[in-house]
């Protein structure tokens, strides 16, 4: 992947669809990712746990990093 952007990867441990391994080798390829994941949430983390999940993107976009 060619994207130099910083990029947030939020992703669900219990994700049934897209497996974590899919996070992993996302966050592995991007050049400047932070990768979240999230015990107990599924496929959706922005709708499962909508307040966790907008302060870690605020924070993200704010200061480059996440909680």
């Amino acid at each position: 992947m060619n994207i130099k952007t910083p990029t947030l990867i939020m992703w669900g441990a219990d994700d049934k669809w897209v497996t974590i391994k899919n996070a992993y080798a996302f966050d592995k390829n991007l050049v400047k990712s932070k990768l979240l994941i999230y015990d107990g949430v599924g496929h959706i983390p922005m709708e499962e746990i909508p307040q966790v999940s907008a302060k870690d993107a605020k924070t993200f976009l704010l200061n480059g990093k996440a909680t």
